[in-house]
Protein backbone atom coordinates (compact mmCIF):
# COMPACT_ATOMS: atom_id res chain seq x y z
CA UNK A 1 0.00 0.00 0.00
CA UNK A 2 1.42 3.24 -0.74
CA UNK A 3 2.29 5.76 1.68
CA UNK A 4 1.30 8.83 -0.58
CA UNK A 5 -1.36 11.08 1.21
CA UNK A 6 -4.64 10.35 0.15
CA UNK A 7 -5.35 12.86 -2.54
CA UNK A 8 -8.50 15.01 -2.53
CA UNK A 9 -11.46 13.89 -5.71
CA UNK A 10 -10.33 16.07 -8.75
CA UNK A 11 -13.10 18.53 -9.46
CA UNK A 12 -14.21 19.56 -12.97
CA UNK A 13 -11.47 21.42 -14.67
CA UNK A 14 -13.65 24.30 -15.72
CA UNK A 15 -16.69 25.76 -14.56
CA UNK A 16 -19.95 24.02 -15.79
CA UNK A 17 -21.74 26.69 -18.06
CA UNK A 18 -24.06 28.84 -16.26
CA UNK A 19 -25.73 32.90 -16.51
CA UNK A 20 -23.01 33.78 -14.24
CA UNK A 21 -19.45 33.83 -14.17
CA UNK A 22 -17.12 30.58 -12.50
CA UNK A 23 -18.15 29.85 -8.47
CA UNK A 24 -16.02 31.21 -5.64
CA UNK A 25 -13.84 28.07 -4.63
CA UNK A 26 -15.87 28.07 -0.91
CA UNK A 27 -19.12 26.21 -0.49
CA UNK A 28 -20.88 28.81 0.61
CA UNK A 29 -22.72 31.38 -1.90
CA UNK A 30 -23.37 34.78 0.58
CA UNK A 31 -25.10 36.79 -2.26
CA UNK A 32 -27.80 36.25 -4.02
CA UNK A 33 -27.59 32.52 -4.34
CA UNK A 34 -30.31 31.88 -6.46
CA UNK A 35 -30.53 34.41 -9.73
CA UNK A 36 -34.17 34.72 -11.01
CA UNK A 37 -34.19 33.63 -14.91
CA UNK A 38 -37.92 33.53 -16.09
CA UNK A 39 -41.38 33.15 -14.25
CA UNK A 40 -42.83 29.12 -14.69
CA UNK A 41 -46.16 29.88 -13.38
CA UNK A 42 -48.44 31.55 -10.13
CA UNK A 43 -51.57 30.93 -8.06
CA UNK A 44 -53.52 32.46 -5.68
CA UNK A 45 -51.06 33.18 -2.87
CA UNK A 46 -47.43 32.17 -4.66
CA UNK A 47 -46.08 32.52 -7.81
CA UNK A 48 -43.01 29.71 -9.18
CA UNK A 49 -39.75 31.50 -11.08
CA UNK A 50 -36.94 29.47 -12.23
CA UNK A 51 -33.88 30.18 -10.77
CA UNK A 52 -30.04 29.78 -10.91
CA UNK A 53 -28.15 28.01 -8.00
CA UNK A 54 -24.72 29.40 -7.89
CA UNK A 55 -23.68 27.49 -5.19
CA UNK A 56 -24.78 24.10 -7.07
CA UNK A 57 -24.83 25.36 -10.30
CA UNK A 58 -27.94 24.10 -11.28
CA UNK A 59 -31.46 25.65 -12.22
CA UNK A 60 -34.25 25.21 -9.73
CA UNK A 61 -37.56 26.20 -9.05
CA UNK A 62 -38.27 28.71 -6.88
CA UNK A 63 -41.71 29.44 -4.84
CA UNK A 64 -42.32 32.75 -3.27
CA UNK A 65 -45.18 34.14 -1.37
CA UNK A 66 -47.04 36.89 -3.26
CA UNK A 67 -48.29 38.19 0.41
CA UNK A 68 -46.50 38.67 3.25
CA UNK A 69 -49.65 36.53 5.28
CA UNK A 70 -48.51 33.66 2.68
CA UNK A 71 -44.58 33.49 4.19
CA UNK A 72 -45.43 30.64 6.98
CA UNK A 73 -47.86 28.63 4.34
CA UNK A 74 -45.10 27.95 2.03
CA UNK A 75 -42.67 26.65 4.64
CA UNK A 76 -45.22 24.55 5.98
CA UNK A 77 -46.07 23.47 2.43
CA UNK A 78 -42.39 22.78 1.97
CA UNK A 79 -41.74 20.88 4.95
CA UNK A 80 -44.57 18.45 3.94
CA UNK A 81 -43.36 17.98 0.55
CA UNK A 82 -40.06 16.74 2.46
CA UNK A 83 -41.70 14.78 4.95
CA UNK A 84 -43.80 13.14 1.50
CA UNK A 85 -40.20 12.14 -0.41
CA UNK A 86 -41.11 9.70 -3.01
CA UNK A 87 -40.59 9.30 -6.49
CA UNK A 88 -43.58 10.61 -7.34
CA UNK A 89 -43.66 13.90 -5.23
CA UNK A 90 -41.39 17.05 -6.11
CA UNK A 91 -38.02 16.92 -4.27
CA UNK A 92 -37.71 20.05 -2.22
CA UNK A 93 -33.98 21.52 -2.11
CA UNK A 94 -34.21 24.41 0.47
CA UNK A 95 -36.21 27.04 2.66
CA UNK A 96 -34.23 30.38 1.35
CA UNK A 97 -34.84 34.13 2.03
CA UNK A 98 -33.26 35.50 -0.81
CA UNK A 99 -34.46 36.68 -3.44
CA UNK A 100 -37.78 36.40 -1.13
CA UNK A 101 -38.80 33.82 1.45
CA UNK A 102 -40.27 30.50 0.08
CA UNK A 103 -38.31 27.35 -1.03
CA UNK A 104 -36.64 25.43 -3.55
CA UNK A 105 -37.44 22.35 -5.68
CA UNK A 106 -36.77 20.61 -8.83
CA UNK A 107 -37.87 22.00 -12.19
CA UNK A 108 -40.03 19.39 -13.72
CA UNK A 109 -39.71 19.36 -17.49
CA UNK A 110 -42.37 17.90 -19.89
CA UNK A 111 -45.97 18.62 -19.93
CA UNK A 112 -49.04 18.21 -17.45
CA UNK A 113 -51.72 15.36 -18.06
CA UNK A 114 -54.03 17.98 -18.63
CA UNK A 115 -52.09 19.14 -21.55
CA UNK A 116 -51.47 15.98 -23.26
CA UNK A 117 -55.66 15.24 -22.71
CA UNK A 118 -56.06 18.68 -24.13
CA UNK A 119 -53.92 17.94 -27.32
CA UNK A 120 -55.56 14.33 -27.90
CA UNK A 121 -59.24 15.89 -27.77
CA UNK A 122 -58.17 18.14 -30.29
CA UNK A 123 -56.63 14.97 -32.39
CA UNK A 124 -60.20 13.29 -31.92
CA UNK A 125 -57.50 10.77 -29.83
CA UNK A 126 -57.52 8.78 -27.29
CA UNK A 127 -54.96 7.25 -24.68
CA UNK A 128 -53.53 4.29 -25.22
CA UNK A 129 -55.29 1.79 -22.88
CA UNK A 130 -51.70 0.85 -21.41
CA UNK A 131 -50.70 4.34 -21.17
CA UNK A 132 -53.73 5.41 -18.99
CA UNK A 133 -52.88 2.53 -16.64
CA UNK A 134 -49.50 3.20 -16.36
CA UNK A 135 -49.76 6.60 -15.29
CA UNK A 136 -52.73 5.86 -13.18
CA UNK A 137 -50.70 3.28 -11.50
CA UNK A 138 -47.51 6.16 -10.88
CA UNK A 139 -50.37 7.97 -9.20
CA UNK A 140 -51.41 5.43 -7.22
CA UNK A 141 -47.84 4.67 -6.07
CA UNK A 142 -47.49 8.00 -4.84
CA UNK A 143 -50.41 7.83 -3.09
CA UNK A 144 -50.38 5.00 -1.44
CA UNK A 145 -47.11 6.21 -0.08
CA UNK A 146 -48.32 9.34 0.99
CA UNK A 147 -51.75 8.10 2.92
CA UNK A 148 -49.64 5.69 4.69
CA UNK A 149 -47.82 9.03 6.02
CA UNK A 150 -51.89 10.37 7.01
CA UNK A 151 -51.59 12.72 3.96
CA UNK A 152 -54.70 13.44 1.45
CA UNK A 153 -53.89 15.52 -1.28
CA UNK A 154 -57.28 16.25 -2.09
CA UNK A 155 -56.80 18.24 -5.42
CA UNK A 156 -56.16 15.32 -7.46
CA UNK A 157 -56.88 15.84 -11.20
CA UNK A 158 -54.93 15.81 -14.80
CA UNK A 159 -53.53 19.77 -13.95
CA UNK A 160 -51.72 18.29 -10.98
CA UNK A 161 -50.24 15.40 -12.69
CA UNK A 162 -46.87 15.85 -14.58
CA UNK A 163 -45.62 13.96 -17.09
CA UNK A 164 -41.87 13.68 -18.39
CA UNK A 165 -40.21 12.90 -21.37
CA UNK A 166 -39.15 9.75 -19.94
CA UNK A 167 -41.96 7.96 -18.74
CA UNK A 168 -41.52 9.81 -14.86
CA UNK A 169 -45.11 10.72 -13.62
CA UNK A 170 -45.07 13.23 -10.52
CA UNK A 171 -48.23 14.49 -8.29
CA UNK A 172 -47.74 18.03 -7.29
CA UNK A 173 -49.68 21.19 -5.69
CA UNK A 174 -49.95 19.76 -2.30
CA UNK A 175 -51.64 23.25 -1.61
CA UNK A 176 -54.40 21.61 0.33
CA UNK A 177 -53.74 18.85 1.60
CA UNK A 178 -54.45 17.53 4.75
CA UNK A 179 -53.50 14.92 7.44
CA UNK A 180 -56.02 12.47 8.52
CA UNK A 181 -54.12 11.06 10.76
CA UNK A 182 -51.32 12.27 12.78
CA UNK A 183 -49.46 9.32 14.06
CA UNK A 184 -47.31 8.58 11.37
CA UNK A 185 -46.32 12.08 11.42
CA UNK A 186 -45.66 12.40 14.87
CA UNK A 187 -44.12 9.18 14.92
CA UNK A 188 -41.46 10.02 12.22
CA UNK A 189 -40.82 13.33 13.53
CA UNK A 190 -39.54 11.41 16.80
CA UNK A 191 -37.51 8.83 14.86
CA UNK A 192 -35.25 11.85 13.57
CA UNK A 193 -35.59 14.00 16.33
CA UNK A 194 -37.95 16.61 15.10
CA UNK A 195 -40.48 18.30 17.07
CA UNK A 196 -44.08 18.00 16.40
CA UNK A 197 -46.22 20.87 16.54
CA UNK A 198 -50.34 21.13 16.43
CA UNK A 199 -50.13 24.19 15.19
CA UNK A 200 -48.30 22.99 12.00
CA UNK A 201 -50.46 20.37 11.09
CA UNK A 202 -52.62 21.64 7.63
CA UNK A 203 -56.29 21.73 8.91
CA UNK A 204 -58.61 19.56 6.38
CA UNK A 205 -59.45 21.79 3.13
CA UNK A 206 -63.12 21.79 1.76
CA UNK A 207 -60.95 23.30 -1.14
CA UNK A 208 -60.49 20.91 -4.67
CA UNK A 209 -61.56 20.85 -7.81
CA UNK A 210 -65.61 19.99 -8.38
CA UNK A 211 -65.01 18.17 -11.57
CA UNK A 212 -63.00 15.40 -9.87
CA UNK A 213 -63.87 16.01 -5.93
CA UNK A 214 -66.06 13.18 -3.91
CA UNK A 215 -69.72 13.80 -3.14
CA UNK A 216 -68.47 13.87 0.68
CA UNK A 217 -66.04 16.82 -0.52
CA UNK A 218 -69.28 19.00 -1.25
CA UNK A 219 -70.91 18.77 1.38
CA UNK A 220 -68.60 18.83 4.51
CA UNK A 221 -68.42 14.73 4.91
CA UNK A 222 -65.36 13.22 6.57
CA UNK A 223 -62.25 13.24 3.99
CA UNK A 224 -59.60 10.59 3.82
CA UNK A 225 -57.99 8.03 1.57
CA UNK A 226 -61.14 7.80 -0.30
CA UNK A 227 -61.68 10.76 -1.24
CA UNK A 228 -58.75 10.95 -3.50
CA UNK A 229 -59.18 7.30 -4.75
CA UNK A 230 -62.28 8.65 -6.32
CA UNK A 231 -60.52 11.75 -7.44
CA UNK A 232 -57.78 9.40 -9.02
CA UNK A 233 -60.88 7.38 -10.94
CA UNK A 234 -62.13 10.67 -11.86
CA UNK A 235 -58.99 11.09 -13.69
CA UNK A 236 -58.36 7.32 -14.78
CA UNK A 237 -62.06 7.93 -16.49
CA UNK A 238 -61.12 11.12 -18.51
CA UNK A 239 -58.01 9.25 -19.48
CA UNK A 240 -59.51 6.07 -20.84
CA UNK A 241 -62.78 8.47 -22.63
CA UNK A 242 -61.51 11.72 -23.26
CA UNK A 243 -65.12 13.22 -21.00
CA UNK A 244 -65.11 13.32 -17.56
CA UNK A 245 -67.70 10.90 -15.63
CA UNK A 246 -70.39 13.70 -14.45
CA UNK A 247 -70.39 16.03 -17.89
CA UNK A 248 -73.54 18.34 -18.30
CA UNK A 249 -74.17 19.59 -14.92
CA UNK A 250 -75.14 23.34 -15.29
CA UNK A 251 -74.75 24.55 -11.59
CA UNK A 252 -72.24 23.56 -8.87
CA UNK A 253 -75.38 22.27 -6.96
CA UNK A 254 -76.86 20.20 -9.98
CA UNK A 255 -72.71 18.52 -10.05
CA UNK A 256 -72.79 17.39 -6.71
CA UNK A 257 -76.57 16.33 -6.74
CA UNK A 258 -75.40 13.93 -9.23
CA UNK A 259 -72.43 12.09 -8.02
CA UNK A 260 -74.02 11.53 -5.32
CA UNK A 261 -77.07 10.34 -7.01
CA UNK A 262 -76.00 8.50 -10.30
CA UNK A 263 -73.35 6.70 -11.36
CA UNK A 264 -71.45 7.61 -14.47
CA UNK A 265 -71.58 5.49 -17.49
CA UNK A 266 -69.43 2.27 -17.32
CA UNK A 267 -65.85 2.94 -19.66
CA UNK A 268 -66.81 0.34 -21.81
CA UNK A 269 -69.84 2.15 -23.01
CA UNK A 270 -68.20 4.79 -24.12
CA UNK A 271 -64.74 2.84 -25.45
CA UNK A 272 -65.56 -0.79 -26.08
CA UNK A 273 -61.67 -1.64 -26.32
CA UNK A 274 -61.72 -1.55 -22.52
CA UNK A 275 -62.17 -4.39 -20.99
CA UNK A 276 -64.28 -5.05 -18.51
CA UNK A 277 -62.26 -5.44 -15.11
CA UNK A 278 -60.54 -2.06 -15.81
CA UNK A 279 -64.25 -0.79 -16.16
CA UNK A 280 -65.08 -2.02 -13.43
CA UNK A 281 -62.45 -0.91 -11.48
CA UNK A 282 -63.03 2.61 -12.63
CA UNK A 283 -66.53 2.00 -11.37
CA UNK A 284 -65.79 1.21 -8.29
CA UNK A 285 -63.54 4.26 -7.76
CA UNK A 286 -66.37 6.54 -8.65
CA UNK A 287 -69.11 5.19 -6.31
CA UNK A 288 -71.28 7.79 -4.34
CA UNK A 289 -70.34 6.12 -0.68
CA UNK A 290 -66.82 5.85 -0.04
CA UNK A 291 -67.02 2.57 1.38
CA UNK A 292 -68.03 1.12 -2.11
CA UNK A 293 -64.90 2.28 -3.21
CA UNK A 294 -61.46 0.62 -3.04
CA UNK A 295 -60.18 0.37 0.15
CA UNK A 296 -57.11 1.22 -0.51
CA UNK A 297 -54.34 2.90 -3.29
CA UNK A 298 -52.65 -0.23 -2.46
CA UNK A 299 -55.86 -2.08 -3.09
CA UNK A 300 -55.90 0.09 -7.13
CA UNK A 301 -52.30 -1.09 -7.26
CA UNK A 302 -53.00 -4.79 -7.32
CA UNK A 303 -55.50 -4.78 -9.03
CA UNK A 304 -53.72 -2.87 -12.12
CA UNK A 305 -51.13 -5.55 -11.85
CA UNK A 306 -53.62 -8.09 -11.72
CA UNK A 307 -54.90 -6.38 -15.41
CA UNK A 308 -51.75 -8.72 -17.10
CA UNK A 309 -52.28 -11.32 -15.35
CA UNK A 310 -54.18 -14.10 -17.43
CA UNK A 311 -55.92 -16.40 -15.83
CA UNK A 312 -55.14 -15.47 -12.50
CA UNK A 313 -58.75 -16.23 -11.00
CA UNK A 314 -58.76 -19.81 -13.21
CA UNK A 315 -58.69 -23.30 -10.73
CA UNK A 316 -55.39 -25.05 -10.89
CA UNK A 317 -53.72 -28.66 -11.29
CA UNK A 318 -50.99 -30.11 -9.26
CA UNK A 319 -49.46 -33.12 -10.79
CA UNK A 320 -47.39 -35.25 -8.72
CA UNK A 321 -43.59 -36.11 -10.47
CA UNK A 322 -44.38 -39.18 -13.36
CA UNK A 323 -47.68 -38.14 -13.95
CA UNK A 324 -49.51 -37.81 -17.01
CA UNK A 325 -51.30 -34.62 -17.85
CA UNK A 326 -51.83 -35.49 -21.46
CA UNK A 327 -52.15 -38.99 -23.55
CA UNK A 328 -50.92 -39.62 -27.03
CA UNK A 329 -53.59 -40.30 -29.28
CA UNK A 330 -56.56 -38.93 -26.85
CA UNK A 331 -58.80 -36.55 -27.81
CA UNK A 332 -59.12 -33.57 -25.86
CA UNK A 333 -60.23 -29.08 -26.12
CA UNK A 334 -57.78 -27.78 -22.81
CA UNK A 335 -54.01 -26.33 -23.15
CA UNK A 336 -52.35 -25.77 -19.77
CA UNK A 337 -49.72 -22.88 -19.10
CA UNK A 338 -47.44 -24.42 -16.39
CA UNK A 339 -46.75 -22.48 -13.23
CA UNK A 340 -44.28 -24.41 -11.82
CA UNK A 341 -42.22 -27.52 -11.92
CA UNK A 342 -41.27 -28.96 -15.25
CA UNK A 343 -43.33 -30.81 -17.82
CA UNK A 344 -41.36 -33.50 -21.06
CA UNK A 345 -43.14 -33.78 -23.91
CA UNK A 346 -43.16 -37.46 -25.27
CA UNK A 347 -43.63 -38.58 -29.02
CA UNK A 348 -43.79 -42.67 -29.34
CA UNK A 349 -40.62 -43.33 -31.66
CA UNK A 350 -40.23 -47.47 -32.53
CA UNK A 351 -42.60 -48.59 -29.32
CA UNK A 352 -40.35 -46.39 -27.48
CA UNK A 353 -41.32 -42.82 -26.08
CA UNK A 354 -38.65 -39.71 -26.86
CA UNK A 355 -38.32 -36.44 -25.28
CA UNK A 356 -39.20 -34.19 -27.96
CA UNK A 357 -39.34 -30.85 -25.60
CA UNK A 358 -39.43 -29.29 -22.04
CA UNK A 359 -41.63 -26.68 -20.70
CA UNK A 360 -41.48 -24.63 -17.32
CA UNK A 361 -43.40 -22.18 -15.77
CA UNK A 362 -44.85 -19.51 -18.36
CA UNK A 363 -44.98 -22.19 -20.96
CA UNK A 364 -48.06 -23.75 -22.30
CA UNK A 365 -48.32 -26.97 -23.42
CA UNK A 366 -51.39 -28.41 -25.66
CA UNK A 367 -52.33 -25.52 -27.36
CA UNK A 368 -52.87 -26.81 -30.45
CA UNK A 369 -56.21 -28.53 -29.02
CA UNK A 370 -57.84 -25.02 -28.67
CA UNK A 371 -57.65 -24.95 -32.67
CA UNK A 372 -58.40 -28.62 -34.14
CA UNK A 373 -60.42 -32.15 -32.54
CA UNK A 374 -57.54 -34.13 -33.88
CA UNK A 375 -56.29 -36.27 -31.19
CA UNK A 376 -53.39 -35.44 -28.70
CA UNK A 377 -49.58 -36.03 -31.10
CA UNK A 378 -47.65 -36.55 -27.59
CA UNK A 379 -47.79 -37.18 -23.92
CA UNK A 380 -46.56 -34.52 -21.58
CA UNK A 381 -45.62 -35.89 -18.43
CA UNK A 382 -44.36 -34.08 -14.57
CA UNK A 383 -40.60 -34.78 -14.03
CA UNK A 384 -41.01 -33.02 -10.69
CA UNK A 385 -44.20 -31.97 -8.61
CA UNK A 386 -45.38 -29.46 -11.42
CA UNK A 387 -48.84 -26.74 -10.96
CA UNK A 388 -50.32 -25.98 -14.56
CA UNK A 389 -53.60 -23.85 -15.39
CA UNK A 390 -56.19 -25.53 -17.86
CA UNK A 391 -57.24 -23.13 -20.32
CA UNK A 392 -59.97 -24.28 -22.90
CA UNK A 393 -61.60 -21.93 -25.76
CA UNK A 394 -64.40 -20.91 -23.92
CA UNK A 395 -62.10 -19.50 -20.87
CA UNK A 396 -59.11 -18.38 -22.60
CA UNK A 397 -61.39 -15.96 -24.54
CA UNK A 398 -62.90 -15.01 -21.38
CA UNK A 399 -59.56 -14.02 -19.90
CA UNK A 400 -58.25 -12.09 -23.06
CA UNK A 401 -61.73 -10.52 -23.06
CA UNK A 402 -60.81 -9.38 -19.35
CA UNK A 403 -57.72 -7.69 -20.79
CA UNK A 404 -59.27 -5.82 -24.18
CA UNK A 405 -62.54 -7.34 -25.45
CA UNK A 406 -60.30 -7.30 -29.43
CA UNK A 407 -58.19 -9.80 -28.90
CA UNK A 408 -60.88 -12.33 -27.54
CA UNK A 409 -62.65 -11.78 -30.49
CA UNK A 410 -60.09 -11.74 -33.07
CA UNK A 411 -58.94 -15.03 -31.30
CA UNK A 412 -62.18 -16.44 -32.34
CA UNK A 413 -62.00 -15.25 -35.74
CA UNK A 414 -58.44 -16.64 -36.13
CA UNK A 415 -59.75 -19.75 -34.85
CA UNK A 416 -62.47 -20.58 -36.95
CA UNK A 417 -60.59 -20.13 -40.29
CA UNK A 418 -57.76 -22.07 -39.43
CA UNK A 419 -60.05 -24.83 -38.32
CA UNK A 420 -61.89 -24.26 -42.00
CA UNK A 421 -58.76 -24.83 -43.98
CA UNK A 422 -57.83 -27.96 -41.90
CA UNK A 423 -61.30 -29.67 -42.98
Amino acid sequence: MSDQPTRPFPGPTRPFPGPTAAPRPELEVSAERYVPLDRLGAGGQAEVTRCFDRALQRPVAAKRPRETKAVAALAEEARLLAYLEHPGVVPVYDLCREPSPGYTMKVLRGESLKQRLDRLRQEDGFLGVAEAVRIGSRVAETMASAHSKGVAHLDLKPANVMLDAFGQVVVIDWGVASFFDTDAHRAYLDAVGGEWRPEAVPRMSRGGTPAYMPPEQFDGGTLGPAADIYSAGAVLFEMLTGRLPHEGSESLFLLAFAKGTEQPPTVTSLRPDVSERLSDLVGRMLRADPRERPASFQQVLDEFNALGDLGAELPTRVLAAGEILIREGEEGGTMFQVLRGALEVRVSDGGAARTVARRGPGEIVGELALLSSAPRTATVVAVEESEVRPLDQAALEAELAKVNPLIGRLLRSLSDKLVETMR
